[in-house]
């Protein structure tokens, strides 16, 4: 925010986060169902025509279609699972004490989203210099500078614009615009690896991004000039975070130059540097006025920025872990199916309203999901 002004005027514009049961709004219209039935038919015919393919192809491989599940792919399955429920709490825990702390108490997004990488550097350091969880890397500067400073400067972009755009909108409607860096991850993640483009997957892809875009124009928000502004931070924010996504897949990937990042390691060696990146940010737009920064210092109790910094770790390490795990897509997709958990627990317990023309497009972006999570299995176990 470069305007002088805008920290006097903050709070006649910031969204209160109220509690209790929304509204139910019956928006339902023959053009959006009949797009949602028609994105839904396209979804599953094709599947049904790419298994045809796949069952003739593995018959003429002399391949089992029906293999058992091995114990690995049982082990693995369980650690997605358990990636998954983590991430979701963490996420939902990160969402609402981030939205309370900039709504009511302190609203410098970047200020506080550089304290809480701060911190997770100082958990990082803990972890692996005193605890000796895990070895410290020898990492040359070519790579620091050639891939650790650029995902910081991405990561502090997502941060802060993710951060600053609930100082303009509702966390439900955040949630519902975040999505649209799904298509951008699988774009990047087709550059570095080429297996994952087939007309199959693409088409599977645009489908749910296309569920996602009918959810979206449901909503009701006006185009106010605060309200484009939380829409422009969430599309800055959703194309860092796909560059962060796909880049922390690669640095996480075994033959990496000869170094091996784990979660640790890459919150002990990019933390650091996009903390500094924040700090910048919010010296630049934040602290000026000066009295800005200590009114928000005196407003914020110490045990909420710490509560605040517990749920940015725990959410870092799980989606580093899930990211390194799986991949940066099935991290796009799965971030679907939790931003739709969100905006129902918007409408159960902060007033959010909810419209049923969106449940039609979380039905596609549900079947969307669960058909690309089939292929990945199947994948999986003809290669076992």
């Amino acid at each position: 925010m470069a305007d002088d002004d805008v920290n006097a005027t903050l709070a006649d514009d910031t969204y209160d986060l109220e509690v209790g049961l929304g509204a139910f709004v019956n928006d339902l219209s023959w053009t959006k169902t009949l797009i949602a039935l028609g994105l839904l038919m396209l979804l599953l015919g094709s599947y049904t025509h790419e298994l045809g393919q796949m069952e003739v192809s593995d018959a003429t491989l002399g391949l089992k279609t029906n293999q058992p599940i091995s114990k690995t792919h049982d082990t693995q399955s369980k650690e997605a699972l358990a990636l998954a429920l983590g991430m979701f709490g963490w996420s939902a825990a990160i969402v609402y004490v981030n939205a309370y702390i900039l709504d009511d108490l302190c609203p410098l997004p970047a200020t506080i989203t550089a304290v809480q990488q701060f911190a997770c550097f100082v958990v990082a350091y803990v972890c692996t210099h005193v605890l000796q969880m895990t070895r410290p890397l020898d990492i040359s500067w070519r790579i620091y500078v050639k891939w650790l400073v650029p995902l910081a400067a991405t990561f502090a972009i997502y941060l802060w614009a993710g951060n600053l755009s609930y100082v303009y909108l509702a966390p439900g409607y955040v949630q519902m615009l975040k999505p649209v860096a799904g298509p951008i991850i699988y774009g990047l993640s087709v550059v570095n690896d080429p297996s994952l483009l087939s007309k199959y997957k693409a088409l599977n892809f645009l489908i749910v991004f296309g569920s996602v875009a009918l959810t979206a124009s449901t909503s009701d928000d006006d185009a106010s000039t605060h309200a484009l502004r939380g829409v422009f931070c969430i599309l800055a924010a959703s194309v860092a975070n796909a560059v962060y996504a796909v880049g922390l897949q690669v640095i996480q990937a075994r033959d990496f130059e000869e170094v091996r990042f784990n979660p640790l390691t890459t919150m002990l060696y990019v933390m650091p540097c996009s903390a500094v990146f924040l700090f910048v940010i919010a010296a630049v737009t934040e602290w000026t006025p000066i009295d800005s920064l200590s009114s928000c210092v005196a407003s914020l109790p110490w045990w909420l920025l710490l509560l605040d910094c517990a749920c940015s770790v725990g959410f870092n390490l799980t989606m580093l872990r899930f990211i390194g795990t799986l991949s940066a897509v099935n991290y796009a997709l799965y971030s679907l199916l939790k931003d739709i958990a969100l905006l129902t627990i918007a409408f159960l317990f902060f007033s959010e309203e909810l419209y049923a023309s969106r449940i039609e497009g979380w039905a596609v972006t549900i079947c969307g999901c669960c058909v690309w999570q089939h292929r990945k299995l199947r994948e999986r176990r003809n290669l076992q």
